[in-house]
């Protein structure tokens, strides 16, 4: 029995960490800034896309740090010749040397076709307590069993949004560049916790 609680705790765990990162991007997103690409990109058009948002995060004074793409854009930067990639990328933004190791380039399914945020580190905040999610036990006496519940809280948002900044022309929804659906998944996930 220990097991399938142990187990029950486990899924738990996950589904807390899906829905907060699924919570975390909604409000990057939101709180970004638009950026246009230059339509002059037609080759490499994933890695000049990166390029135009991360000048535009050095032009309001950041450093950029890290872009979260799309899986197509993810697929074109793989496509392109490894001596080109995060070379090209650092020698496109002016990225001092020695700093290649320092922008990083995410993938994420959650983004609808050619959708990329560009950052500065120093841009976005995510605030959360360690340990999370709480787990507490507690007697039902009525029921005479242990109920379990899970408790997480998160709070995330982009503090200076013109050095976070995203793409234009491929806003799938009212909420950025998410596609359809996370914020839906995020209540329903919050209804069966609360056991409606």
């Amino acid at each position: 029995m220990t097991d399938v609680i142990d187990s029950y705790g486990d899924a738990m765990v996950d589904s807390y960490a899906m829905l907060s990162d699924a919570y975390a991007l909604t409000q990057l997103t939101a709180g970004a800034t638009p950026y246009t690409p230059d339509p002059a990109n037609t080759v490499n058009t994933g890695l000049l896309d990166i390029v135009d948002g991360a000048l535009a995060v050095i032009a309001a004074g950041g450093t950029p740090s890290w872009a979260i793409v799309a899986p197509d854009i993810f697929k074109s930067i793989m496509a392109t010749p490894r001596e080109d990639q995060l070379a090209y990328l650092d020698a496109s933004i002016g990225l001092e040397e020695g700093a290649t190791g320092q922008f990083r380039i995410v993938p994420d399914a959650r983004l609808t076709a050619g959708g990329i945020i560009v950052g500065d580190r120093a841009g976005a905040t995510v605030w959360e307590l360690p340990g999370v999610p709480i787990r507490v036990e507690a007697p039902n006496m009525a029921l005479g069993g242990i109920d379990n519940a899970f408790f997480g809280y998160i709070g995330a948002g982009v503090t200076t949004p013109a050095v976070v900044v995203k793409n234009t022309g491929v806003m799938g929804d009212s909420s950025g560049l998410l596609v359809e659906g996370v914020e839906e998944s995020v209540q329903i996930a919050a209804e069966k916790s609360r056991g409606k």
